[in-house]
């Protein structure tokens, strides 16, 4: 589905504007990450950017998320005296805070949330903007469906945005499903939430 309407930023975000560690690139606050580092120098991510103490921020871009290491997180210790080694730790517990926080919003959309393939197709009969989440391995077929659903939407001018999930397995698991291949819910300011926290989990499992 490279042809589609997914993002792999949250482009288009206005607001304070923050420095990333690692690449120095500046962006808004909110489409960066937060991170904080504890009284023991071990970095924790802060998705909701609220807690205690000075943080530091990563932008979170592929270019700069593919680079990171032990080296790199090297720079915080210098103006944060986190402790050395923390890039795994890191990465673990923001993959787990991102499933928590997908988690936590999905439970809130699925009463209004088209789910699986028939009520996702007959949703994007509507001409709301809408935002979709389709499982890695939903199957050719169903891909192909989708892309020309999505192709009919946008020459008819309708926004549509998209994201890969991990699987049908995770994505159902997020759902409190066995599997789910894909969901529609319509655009909304949490929508996009859903989608930066979908993309992030998607590059912190793919870094190798």
């Amino acid at each position: 589905m490279t042809d589609s309407a997914g993002i792999a930023d949250m482009e288009g975000e206005t607001g304070p504007v923050r420095t990333c560690f690692a690449c120095r690139n500046h962006g808004s606050k909110q489409a960066m990450l937060r991170m904080v580092i504890d009284d023991q120098g071990q970095v924790w991510p802060d998705l909701l950017q609220q807690a205690p103490g000075r943080g530091a921020y990563l932008c979170m871009r592929e270019a700069c998320w593919t680079r990171l290491s032990d080296k790199r997180f090297g720079a915080l210790r210098v103006k944060s005296a986190a402790a050395a080694g923390q890039w795994e730790p890191f990465r673990a517990r923001l993959r787990e805070a991102l499933s928590a926080r997908i988690r936590q919003l999905l439970t809130g959309m699925k009463a209004t949330a088209a789910i699986g393939r028939d009520a996702a197709m007959q949703h994007l009969w509507n001409n709301a903007p809408t935002f979709l989440l389709v499982a890695s391995d939903a199957g050719a077929a169903l891909i192909r469906q989708l892309r020309d659903a999505m192709a009919k939407r946008r020459q008819a001018g309708t926004d549509t945005r998209w994201c890969m999930a991990p699987a049908s397995a995770q994505l159902g698991e997020w759902l409190g499903r066995e599997k789910v291949s894909v969901l529609v819910i319509d655009a909304s300011s949490l929508a996009r939430k859903l989608e930066q926290a979908c993309v992030w989990f998607q590059r912190v499992n793919e870094v190798e």
